[in-house]
């Protein structure tokens, strides 16, 4: 499959999307399926990283959409940023556009050009929700 989903190394809060070569719609489908599961496995907000940078979009994509949204995988209570690496500027477009047309349910939808970012911007966020709680204890 050219789609690995999994956890980050240090913590359930983060979920690693790495997209590579050319990959289909029904891969795609099976990952957010995966994610879905992910996410129903905890009671806390989860970050996912969607990592582009090797990675080729199907062809025809825009045409295709409808196939990528089954409904449920846009939008999901425990869904905190989401953050895309490595995105060509028209499929920066197309991943802004998109959740407007369809369900989704995201603190922030981020573009980034490494995962080098993406960790930082993740450690960040969660070195504020750690202070944030200390202060509140």
């Amino acid at each position: 499959m050219s789609i690995s989903i999994r956890w980050d190394e240090s913590n359930e809060s983060l979920i690693h999307a790495v997209f590579q070569g050319d990959w289909t719609l029904q891969e795609f489908n099976i990952a957010a399926q995966a994610v879905e599961q992910m996410m129903n496995a905890v009671d806390r907000t989860v970050h996912t990283v969607i990592n582009m940078e090797d990675a080729a979009p199907p062809e025809n994509v825009i045409r295709r959409f409808p196939s990528f949204n089954n409904g449920s995988h846009f939008a999901h209570k425990n869904a905190g940023k989401l953050i895309y690496v490595g995105l060509s500027e028209a499929e920066e477009t197309l991943s802004t556009v998109l959740p407007l047309l369809f369900r989704y349910e995201s603190d922030e939808v981020i573009f980034v050009t490494t995962m080098h970012e993406a960790r930082t911007l993740i450690k960040d966020k969660q070195q504020y929700q750690d202070k944030g709680v200390a202060k509140a204890g």
